[in-house]
């Protein structure tokens, strides 16, 4: 008997787009070909879909697809309601119920939303309605946007808990060299999230013009969801395998498998902390500290801060690094910065509780390189 899995499925604007960039309905069609099988095969599936540019611009007039931000999501506002009834009614043909979730990073950053947004998303796949996520590209601003639809996925992945992450693109896989100009290189089957840190021959640079994320985003988004526990796949969308998805999960994909190196899956609420939460200040943390929080599972109490910036409340989200400056990983504090602030002159005894181990989350070298200013709520 076939295990029936949790699929998280990203299709980019190259799998959905024709030659000249506008939405192929070939394309379309065979993409719920495939997805309408992975779940009359009993498995829960959540579509992640690019596409609404590429619906929108020729309907608007335009002669190719838009390059200035105004113009990009003019064309989404009408590209997406071209691509949901496109969506909604070649699966209603399949007997397949649809849903239309459009997301910014706004919905993320509260954790009650995110909690709302969690528990919105069992509930449709509950009653085998399929989800089909895009980003809000008609009124997202940069500093609300996930970035890309990859990154998207794997933080989707991430909060229902999905078994698989399947990127599917116009490339098939991560390959040690590159392909392109190297005729001897090879595609590599399997990566763990280690290897795809330290590896510096590993070949980023496939992508399409027609979307927004490259392979470089892909591995960025293939770690996050390695790390919440998800097997990740990064191939090409094949048209001529019907089965593709059974293949795929099956092991027999074409493309790469990403696997984390990590034996245990974050926790929603630690996914929140280290992907959605946003920071309000620091804390630098003496070596017996860290070493505490990294190796022995166990809190960080106050007598191991040294120093602390920002003002920040009561369960407030911070950055912690060690004595040398490095990140070492977020955490939710159960005291103010003033409170702590006064503990670094007069320290109490027994030392009061800073963050709770199970309000702690080390953070890996994949995520601090995609920290930015908007991490920020206040000046720090």
């Amino acid at each position: 008997m076939t295990h029936k899995s949790k699929l998280v499925i990203k299709i980019g604007t190259s799998s959905l787009a024709s030659t000249t960039g506008a939405l192929s309905e070939e394309k379309l069609n065979h993409i719920v070909e495939v997805v309408s099988a992975s779940m009359q095969a009993g498995h829960q599936v959540v579509l992640v879909s690019s596409g609404a540019i590429a619906a929108g611009y020729e309907r608007m007039g335009y002669p190719v697809r838009p390059v200035t931000t105004k113009a990009k999501q003019a064309a989404a506002s009408v590209g997406q309601a071209i691509l949901m009834n496109a969506y909604q009614e070649a699966f209603m043909k399949k007997g397949i119920v649809s849903a239309q979730l459009l997301l910014t990073r706004q919905e993320m950053l509260q954790e009650t939303s995110y909690q709302h947004l969690q528990n919105t998303m069992n509930e449709l796949l509950s009653r085998k309605v399929l989800p089909i996520i895009n980003e809000n590209d008609s009124t997202s601003i940069d500093e609300l946007t996930f970035g890309d639809n990859d990154h998207l996925a794997s933080l989707v992945t991430g909060f229902v808990h999905a078994d698989f992450c399947l990127l599917f693109t116009d490339v098939d896989g991560i390959y040690d060299r590159n392909p392109k100009i190297d005729p001897h290189a090879k595609r590599i089957q399997t990566l763990t999230t280690g290897e795809l840190g330290t590896d510096p021959d590993l070949d980023l640079r496939g992508g399409s013009k027609q979307g927004t994320g490259g392979m470089e985003a892909k591995i960025h988004a293939a770690v996050e969801a390695a790390t919440m526990g998800a097997t990740v796949f990064i191939g090409k969308l094949e048209i001529d395998m019907p089965n593709l998805i059974q293949m795929t999960i099956n092991g027999d994909g074409p493309g790469t498998y990403i696997v984390s190196d990590q034996p245990v899956p974050l926790k929603t609420k630690k996914q929140w902390i280290a992907f959605h939460a946003t920071v309000s200040g620091e804390l630098i943390i003496d070596r017996g500290a860290a070493e505490a929080l990294l190796t022995e599972g166990k809190s960080l109490l106050a007598v191991g801060v040294k120093q602390v910036t920002g003002r920040f409340t009561k369960y407030a989200t911070v950055i912690v690094r060690s004595p040398d400056g490095a990140i070492i990983g977020k955490g939710r504090t159960r005291c103010d910065a003033n409170m702590l602030t006064d503990f670094l002159h007069t320290p109490p005894t027994p030392s009061p509780l800073v963050i709770h181990r199970d309000d702690w989350v080390a953070m890996n070298e994949s995520y601090r390189e995609r920290m930015s200013a908007h991490d920020y709520t206040t000046p720090i």
